[in-house]
């Protein structure tokens, strides 16, 4: 979440149908930021279960971990 006495930075990625490996490196591209004050959004454009939801979910976990 954004602190209220640092700017705060808001990253929104579209996800439609990506390739599994494609979206790893792009997810941890941004996590791995060196700067950490912001909210990551990611969208899923999808009505059906996907890989793509799996790997998002995966991360979500590993954040709620950290």
């Amino acid at each position: 979440f954004c602190l209220f006495f640092v700017m705060c930075v808001s990253v929104v990625m579209c996800v439609y149908n990506e390739e599994e490996k494609l979206l790893r490196n792009a997810i941890k591209s941004i996590l791995d930021q060196s700067y950490k004050n912001f909210e990551f959004i990611i969208i899923l454009d999808s009505t059906k279960h996907s890989i793509n939801e799996d790997v998002i979910l995966e991360f979500k976990n590993k954040d709620a971990f950290s």
